[in-house]
């Protein structure tokens, strides 16, 4: 039975604070939130949220219909709270919330869809029309407190670290990606321990990276490339093992990005051939392509370029509308490939896409994490959180985090 605290009004804030992006700057907006809760939905404290390239590119994008002279503290328009990778405790349930209870660590998956589509009937609730992403397209977790479906939230054991848990929708999104590829991952029953990933990676000779082409094929016939040395690139790198990949090849733009890469290889017992600042040379010629970059670059296009006849290219990459240069419809025929979208992650399979990422980051986010998150900052100081986000090559940021309980 719902708590009296759920039936009447409770001593907590009516308002949250938290930070809206456009046209490389941020705004502090103030948002009203409800006295007497919706029935299904729960108030979260946000604790922690990183920042991905979605929000970069929201950072970058003038706001449609929204000057910004005419922008102000709680001021409406375009503007929506960011953060969409968030980690918070609950601080009150509407009444007909039974799984959550207050003080309980969630991790927010951030979509809401209508429920009752085709495709929600499927579980695939990315792809419902009336879809929504918090802290895409609704207020998100960029802020002291928000208001979600306790749908959209899941239970995270009683003792976690933030910088650790906060991957889990990037890994979400990998996973997903993975099951596009049609590579899914092994049982978790069968996934490595941390003691033994330490011990293979201090007894091989493997120096993970490496500009040197993979010798061996995998049993499969898979070579996979990852192209893009971000965080989703790079975590990519530690999924594939848990596929059973032994090697990878990546394409990464910076230095410190083939670093990274090599040490996941290391850690994760998979050889990784590093790609950097260049097209891969003809002799390695994938049958599977992990598209991360997105925004206006030619990965997709290289990518059909790269592939061999008949293979798979999945894109999970968020694109501007119009790509520079296309890729080539000539190839994409002629080599009979196949280039499949991968949007967030689907429920249609039990466990689903969020919850395998949530047991990868439980029991193997103090591997990731130190290798990942290079940089934190508080709410206080968001500006320059998104200023790291952005200037990768001077900051050398992989994974930036906001500390939201952080003033």
């Amino acid at each position: 039975p719902p708590s009296m605290a759920t039936l009447v009004e409770i001593d907590r804030p009516h308002c949250c604070t938290g930070i809206a992006v456009g046209g490389q700057r941020t705004w502090k907006l103030q948002r009203p939130l409800p006295r007497l809760l919706p029935s299904q939905s729960v108030v979260v404290a946000s604790q922690i949220c990183g920042l991905c390239g979605s929000d970069v590119h929201a950072y970058h994008r003038e706001h449609q219909g929204v000057k910004q002279e005419e922008v102000k503290v709680g001021g409406e328009g375009e503007l929506v709270i960011a953060g969409h990778e968030v980690v918070g405790v609950v601080v009150d349930v509407g009444s007909d919330v039974v799984s959550l209870e207050v003080g309980d660590n969630v991790v927010l998956e951030p979509l809401s869809s209508c429920g009752s589509c085709s495709l929600c009937r499927q579980k695939r609730f990315a792809l419902c029309e009336k879809c929504v992403i918090y802290g895409v397209f609704a207020d998100g977790g960029l802020s002291d407190l928000f208001v979600v479906p306790s749908a959209s939230l899941h239970r995270l054991p009683t003792q976690i670290v933030l910088e650790e848990v906060v991957l889990a929708e990037p890994v979400a999104v990998t996973v997903h990606a993975f099951s596009r590829l049609g590579l899914p991952l092994v049982s978790p029953g069968d996934w490595p321990s941390i003691e033994s990933l330490r011990l293979t990676a201090k007894k091989s000779e493997m120096k993970g990276f490496s500009e040197d082409l993979p010798q061996e094929k995998e049993e499969e016939g898979v070579k996979l490339l990852i192209v893009g040395g971000g965080s989703l690139g790079l975590l990519c790198i530690a999924v594939a093992s848990l596929v059973g990949l032994k090697s990878v090849g990546i394409t990464c733009k910076y230095p410190f990005q083939s670093e990274a890469a090599a040490s996941l290889g290391d850690l994760f017992g998979v050889r990784v051939c590093v790609f950097l600042a260049c097209d891969p040379p003809c002799d390695f010629a994938p049958s599977h392509i992990i598209e991360t970059v997105g925004g206006s670059s030619s990965s997709v296009s290289d990518s059909v370029k790269w592939i061999q006849r008949g293979g798979t290219i999945v894109s999970l990459g968020i694109f501007d509308d119009i790509l520079a240069p296309p890729p080539s419809l000539f190839l994409i025929t002629t080599k009979e490939l196949k280039i499949i979208g991968s949007n967030c992650y689907s429920q249609n399979r039990q466990p689903s896409d969020f919850q395998i990422a949530i047991d990868i980051v439980l029991k193997y986010g103090q591997l990731l994490s130190p290798i990942l998150v290079t940089h934190s900052f508080p709410l206080s100081a968001v500006g320059e959180a998104f200023n790291a986000a952005c200037g990768k090559s001077g900051s050398n940021s992989i994974k930036v985090v906001v500390h939201t309980s952080q003033q």
